[in-house]
Formats: C-alpha cells, structure tokens, sequence
C-alpha cells in the first residue's frame, strides 16, 4: 500500500533515500477509516524514536521509524518534515523538496477539511436554532439541514469529525420527513443513512414505516425484519411485529410495487 521511500540496499548511508519516491499520500486502511486515539499515540511514539535516532546519527534507524509512523497514519505530517530534515542531512536536496511537497499537500488537505468542518458546523448551528422554534416554516429548517449533507459523503469519509456531523444533519432531516408524513422523501433519506451509519438500529424500523405507508409491502417487510433482527427487545419491536402482520395478511400481488 505505500512505495518505500528509501531503497532496500543501504550499503551507503546516501543509498537509504529512494529518488523515485511518490510525492501523492497513498491511504491505509486505517487512514481511510480514520487513525484511532491508540494509533495516533503509537506513531507520535515512532516520531519520538526517529527524532532520538537522528540526534545520535543513526539515519537507518530513524528512516525505519519514520516509515512505521507513516504505515499507522500514512497523512501523518510531522514524520514527512522528519524525512525531508533527513535527506538535506544525506545532502539529497531533490528528495527533500520532495518530501516538502508531500509534506505541503497533507497540510493543504487538512486546511480544506478545517473549512469544511467549519462551514457544515455553521449551518448545522443554524439549524439547530431555526429547528428550536425561530424559524417561519419547517421549509426554512430543512433547507439549512440540506446544507450541511450537501456536501460529498465519500470525500469527508474519512474524517471521523465531518461525518458525524453529516449523520446528526441527516438523521434530523429523516426525522423530519416522517414528522411531516413525506414518506418518499423519509424512505430516500433513510437508506441513505443506514449506508453510512448501519448500526443504527432505529433507523430499520423508520425505513420499513415509511414503506408501510408508501404501500411498498416488500421493502417494508425486509426492513422490518432486518430491525427485529437487530433489536429483537428494542423500543419499535411490538410495532415492528404488528406491521409485519398486516403486511402478511394484505399479501401483495406484486410486492414492492405501490398497489
């Protein structure tokens, strides 16, 4: 997952830098999901030994805890201004712009990500507010929530802090989609939330509803039993079980279909 930035032969101290090292971040898993509290204390603890080695001349050694720091969070920005430090110390000033650029790319990325934030936490406080009784319209408190999801799930995916944001937006604009009885609009904002957050379990039960009351027997019945499944002793299990009743007795012709 991540081109070695120094080569496997070390004969030389100057042969620890690799000259074809990719400036692009390339992302582990973990960074895609997002470094944990563990993880990140893990590669600062990486970051410290490389520093200690440096001190003392041990380049080798501090390349190769540079390089597990960046394995546990690959857009870690401080191992990345180590590694350029390091190769103007090996007078490889081509691979340290290098390393800079790489550097400079993480902290433009972290700085569009601190606007994102910023800007999604301004409407969603807006929201809030207008959602607590200063709005007009409900119209009003929608269109601001709207601002907060109108941004791309799968780019913000990665950063814990912004899609929870998006999940609170969203689940409040689901919430109220069903308070206004606009079951379409509720049944396309709840698959879209349990894509991105399926463990919550609620929202099985909200979608099989919304279902229920948009005739489509099919989709209702599985998300009903999906929540059942999930919370068998949860707060909607006896309504949950009711509907599916009513569903079996109406048997559909053609289920999944407005009749």
């Amino acid at each position: 997952w991540w081109p070695e930035a120094f080569s496997a032969e070390e004969a030389e101290e100057q042969n620890i830098m690799d000259p074809n090292f990719d400036t692009r971040v390339y992302l582990s898993r973990e960074a895609v999901l997002g470094p944990s509290l563990k993880s990140k204390i893990k590669a600062w603890k990486h970051l410290q030994n490389a520093r200690h080695y440096a001190k003392r001349g041990r380049y080798r050694d501090s390349r190769y805890e540079l390089l597990e720091a960046i394995k546990i969070q690959s857009d870690f920005l401080p191992a990345y201004q180590e590694l350029s430090g390091l190769a103007r110390k090996l007078e490889n000033p081509e691979l340290a712009n290098r390393y800079e650029r790489a550097a400079d790319n993480i902290r433009a990325e972290e700085e569009k990500i601190q606007t994102a934030y910023w800007n999604m936490k301004k409407h969603y406080l807006h929201a809030g507010r207008l959602d607590r009784g200063s709005a007009k319209s409900i119209d009003d408190v929608v269109r601001e929530y709207r601002k907060v999801t109108g941004v791309d799930y799968h780019q913000i995916s990665r950063y814990r802090h912004l899609t929870r944001l998006y999940g609170k937006a969203l689940n409040r604009l689901c919430e109220i989609s069903l308070e206004q009885e606009r079951f379409s609009e509720a049944a396309e904002c709840l698959e879209h939330l349990i894509t991105i957050q399926p463990e919550h379990k609620e929202s099985y039960y909200r979608l099989g509803w919304s279902y229920f009351n948009l005739k489509k027997w099919k989709p209702a019945g599985q998300y009903l039993l999906q929540y059942l499944a999930l919370d068998p002793e949860g707060s909607y299990s006896s309504l949950a079980e009711m509907y599916l009743v009513e569903i079996q007795d109406k048997g559909p012709a053609d289920p999944g279909k407005t009749p």
